[in-house]
């Protein structure tokens, strides 16, 4: 991954890294080091340390993530085949984990934020420097762990280099222990950052950034007058949400030109062009490539459940075609199954069956609304719908998604303002804000032009702020972890449905996955490999 700060210099630290980091899982202290009071007196190689440290940032594969939730499918036709939703089957163990490398990755990442942590103190650079690049530091940690945290609950907290003189038999810390620790470090890193940063700093937390992540941290563990007081932090600092009263205007949080915008709270930052941006993209969109024979890989396909939770434009429910019998028979031109939603639902997706959301101009896609009937042509959507969220068509080569394409260096948006305004009305409503929660939400109704909720009901009114959360946040790597901490796991990992057509004319409602949920797949298991290695490391209950 290329950062927009000091990319020329990267290599150079690499060099660095390679002598005195480790790759070793828990932290074993490295054989060969460079002279570390001359590393850490000089202030541009602390840098590279803390801009590596961003590197370690992991987004590749995040998009489909959105296939182990309601949301989508993947079109990877044999789920036995499928390692990445082996969660949907019940087919994850402690031997063959879902997420089988996040647990030696993560702490080689927390390993390297210690070592910054207790070689820092001995620097002779300017301590102001020293003091927002420690806040980073802090606010990076604290990501590490959190990610971590949410897929194993507990886990071995260090803070420290462990040594060959230290005992490794650590065992895991509770979740509330871990999320204690967590929060330690967001709070410093709130008091150590900056507000924002000059234009040649884009990438770098803030305070905002801190400040946004403690609050999803706080709505994980249930902290919510916590996450009121973060949220509230928030606002003061000057974001705004961009314009969303059309598909285009919503869209344009992810488009390149507008990669800057006010609700972007913290980003990762890709250089322009970017051939991996161009990949990822591949697995959103499906589409007829006459030149190069292929079809795209189009590996995510949203359900027709998440087409039905959209609203029409007026705030009344769409119908649920997900519910419609097996042998009914839609013709596309009459029943109005895309006419008249509201716009992120246009900004979202696209479907086979109607470019609804495809521009007029860019005449070289065509979308194969066939394909799901043609299985050996390419990944493609087995729901007949494909994510259309990220694509910035403006910049975008069509329809080679290549090396050749010009640009598509959109950035991968970790926290945006409109999460603030979800986190607040979720944390307002669990303890008793009824009026707090409707206002909270209302904002973001009030940006893409719905009516207010005027639900007073609080069981009511929180699954609406459930469904506006799933919607807003859709193929941004929400669902999968928001289905886990509500423990609603048996009424989404169920039946999903999609389209296929029967004629050029005509589609039905088709079953495209059958789920099997198992009350263990809230949380992933350790690596079996891992436990082997500790007396003291406990399995995971249910696995």
């Amino acid at each position: 991954m290329k950062r927009d700060y000091e990319k020329d210099k990267y290599s150079l630290f690499c060099l660095f890294v390679l002598l005195f980091c480790s790759c070793d899982v828990l932290n074993k202290a490295p054989l060969d080091e460079i002279a570390d009071d001359s590393f850490w007196s000089d202030e541009t190689l602390v840098k590279y340390y803390v801009n590596d440290l961003y590197s370690e940032i992991s987004v590749d594969g995040l998009q489909l993530q959105e296939n182990r939730s309601d949301n989508s499918v993947s079109a990877q036709r044999d789920k036995y085949r499928a390692s990445w939703f082996k969660f949907n089957y019940d087919m994850v163990s402690a031997s063959d984990p879902q997420d089988d490398d996040v647990w030696e990755d993560y702490y080689v990442k927390v390993r390297k934020c210690n070592r910054f942590f207790e070689r820092i103190g001995t620097s002779t650079i300017e301590e102001s420097e020293k003091s927002r690049l420690t806040g980073e530091v802090h606010f990076l940690r604290a990501m590490f762990y959190f990610e971590m945290v949410k897929r194993y609950g507990g886990v071995i907290l260090l803070d420290k280099v462990l040594t060959m003189e230290d005992n490794w038999e650590i065992p895991r810390s509770s979740e509330k222990e871990c999320y204690d620790f967590i929060l330690e470090d967001l709070k410093k890193a709130t008091e150590m950052l900056p507000a924002s940063y000059g234009s040649r700093e884009k990438g770098r937390a803030t305070k905002g950034a801190a400040y946004a992540l403690k609050s999803r941290v706080e709505l994980y563990d249930k902290r919510y007058e916590d996450v009121i007081k973060s949220c509230a932090e928030v606002y003061k600092l000057g974001y705004e949400l961009v314009d969303g009263t059309t598909p285009e205007k919503y869209r344009s949080i992810w488009w390149t030109t507008n990669k800057d915008n006010k609700e972007i709270i913290f980003d990762v930052q890709y250089k322009s062009p970017d051939v991996y941006n161009n990949m990822m993209v591949c697995n959103m969109v499906t589409y007829i490539n006459d030149k190069y024979g292929d079809r795209g890989w189009g590996g995510l396909g949203p359900t027709q459940e998440l087409i039905d939770a959209f609203e029409m434009a007026d705030g009344t429910p769409a119908t649920q075609y997900s519910q419609a019998p097996a042998d009914q028979v839609f013709d596309i031109n009459t029943c109005g199954i895309y006419e008249g939603r509201e716009p992120r639902f246009y900004a979202t997706s696209c479907s086979t069956v109607r470019k609804f959301s495809l521009i007029a101009d860019k005449g070289a896609v065509t979308v194969d609304r066939y394909l799901m009937d043609t299985p050996d042509k390419g990944d493609g959507s087995l729901t007949g719908y494909n994510v259309w969220k990220w694509i910035d068509y403006d910049n975008y080569n069509y329809p080679y998604a290549g090396a050749g394409s010009p640009d598509f260096s959109t950035n991968w948006i970790i926290l945006r303002y409109a999460e603030i305004y979800l986190n607040d009305a979720e944390a307002r409503l669990e303890t008793g804000d009824v009026e707090g929660a409707r206002k909270a939400v209302n904002m973001i109704r009030q940006r893409v032009g719905l009516p207010d909720l005027t639900e007073s009901d609080p069981e009511k009114l929180r699954e609406l702020i459930r469904k506006e959360r799933r919607i807003e946040f859709a193929f941004e790597e929400q669902r999968f972890y928001d289905v886990r901490r509500w423990k609603i796991g048996p009424e989404t990992q169920t039946t999903l449905h999609g389209v296929r057509f029967v004629s050029p004319t005509e589609f039905k409602v088709t079953k495209t996955d059958i789920r099997t949920w198992n009350d263990r797949l809230y949380l992933t298991p350790v690596p079996h490999d891992e436990i082997v290695r500790s007396s003291v490391l406990n399995k995971i209950p249910g696995y």
